[in-house]
């Protein structure tokens, strides 16, 4: 007598990436039904009970945060295990989802059909699958050792700044975790000709996916109401969406490093359209730029290119530190603060940072004399400088270019546009 097939509901708002879970799990034995939005995925609980719910938590309209909630408040669905899948930037919503009770929380651009179908399976064989990088990373990096919190009245102080301790689950990983990755129990050989096959056909349309997110971009500043602009911001979305998960699928972390942290960017505009200002929109049109770049860098590696770096910020608000460290670990960077400009220097030659964020008006230098400092230093001839300061007009612009910085990002600080410019700026490096 053959046992039943497990029936797994898939929830995202992707119709491509829907099929590619679907057929992934399907070969593997699984019965897959799918929704594409959250009202979908509530109508067909209520139809035939799932024996297990995978449900993307970046959803417009209605989130899988919001599905959650209805799934842990209905009785008849309260037992139903889920799995979530996230964005590595949206922390406070993962963490919120996890609190409401989840089984796996998986990191979207590193979630294969095959890690996927490992992680389903063992929960509905009652088993504990081991955490791994795969797994949702959500809390702050750990600072490497010349980052660390200097003794009290240690020279060259630098700060941390690290956030609020949160408590991971069982199921989340601090992010800088060195555990590795399970061997998957599906064939190798298997395995690496899907990965081959997705990275061939996703590099093989990259230009296509860079020239639509140019003319979605541009649509932006055409928009002339705040509801044009939010249509025009979930057509961005959407698109930014589905790169995020195929350039995981594919292998390219550049990219998706990239589509990861600019997809929570628009995520967020997308609830908060006050947000958007002249300052974001230049920071997405640069990021947008970016990617045909990346889409060649990465056809023309053979191996995939993995991304770190460390920034200083150098700030004499300490508020602005904390706000801008805690911005750039959720966009998996080494981060650490400088709060005066006399320790600037001995920090820049202890340790080597890839970028330099500064604020324009301090105490005993200007950021516009500290950065034409910092680029006499050896090795730091080249290292980009990006401005942060309550200015944001014409000749502070000029200022910052004849000084010797990449750009500038005005007060009060959007913490997601902050790490988009920095990481658009690391990556064009």
């Amino acid at each position: 007598m053959h046992q039943a097939k497990k029936h797994i509901l898939i929830v995202d708002d992707d119709a491509v990436i829907l099929r590619i879970y679907q057929d992934g799990l399907a070969s593997r034995g699984f019965k897959v039904s799918t929704a594409v939005d959250g009202l979908a995925a509530m109508r067909a609980m209520k139809q035939v009970l799932p024996d297990l719910l995978v449900l993307d938590l970046m959803m417009p309209k209605l989130s899988g945060l919001d599905v959650l909630k209805f799934v842990r408040t209905d009785s008849s669905l309260a037992a139903v295990p889920v799995i979530v899948l996230s964005n590595a930037f949206m922390n406070e919503t993962a963490i919120e989802a996890n609190n409401l009770g989840v089984k796996k929380a998986l990191l979207k651009i590193r979630c294969t059909p095959a890690r996927l179908a490992e992680v389903i399976e063992d929960i509905l064989a009652g088993r504990e699958s081991p955490d791994d990088p795969s797994q949702l990373l959500v809390t702050h990096q750990t600072p490497p050792p010349a980052c660390r919190e200097p003794a009290p009245g240690e020279a060259g102080s630098v700060s941390t700044g690290s956030p609020s301790a949160v408590r991971p689950s069982a199921h989340l990983v601090q992010l800088g975790a060195s555990a590795e990755a399970p061997v998957s129990r599906y064939p190798w050989s298997s395995a690496t000709e899907v990965r081959m096959k997705a990275r061939h056909d996703f590099l093989m349309h990259g230009p296509d996916s860079a020239a639509a997110l140019r003319t979605l971009c541009d649509s932006l500043a055409a928009a002339r109401t705040e509801a044009d602009r939010g249509m025009r911001l979930n057509n961005l979305f959407r698109k930014v969406h589905f790169l995020v998960a195929t350039a995981g699928m594919a292998g390219c972390p550049e990219i998706s490093h990239l589509a990861s942290v600019f997809e929570a960017l628009l995520y967020d505009l997308m609830a908060k359209p006050q947000a958007f200002s002249a300052s974001v929109f230049r920071t997405c049109d640069q990021t947008v730029e970016l990617f045909p770049v990346l889409f060649r860098r990465a056809a023309e590696s053979l191996a995939p290119l993995e991304f770190t770096a460390r920034v200083l910020a150098v700030d004499d608000d300490p508020v602005c530190n904390r706000l801008v460290v805690a911005a750039l670990r959720h966009a998996q960077l080494q981060a650490a603060s400088v709060e005066n400009v006399q320790h600037v220097v001995p920090v820049l030659k202890e340790t080597k940072f890839d970028l330099i964020l500064l604020d324009v008006e301090m105490p005993g230098a200007s950021g516009f004399e500290m950065c034409r400092l910092i680029h006499l230093l050896p090795g730091y001839e080249k290292t980009p400088v990006v401005y942060v300061t309550s200015h944001n007009d014409f000749d502070s612009r000029q200022s910052a270019i004849a000084s010797g910085g990449e750009d500038l990002i005005s007060k009060p600080i959007l913490p997601l546009e902050l790490a988009v410019k920095v990481v658009t700026h690391l990556l064009r490096r």
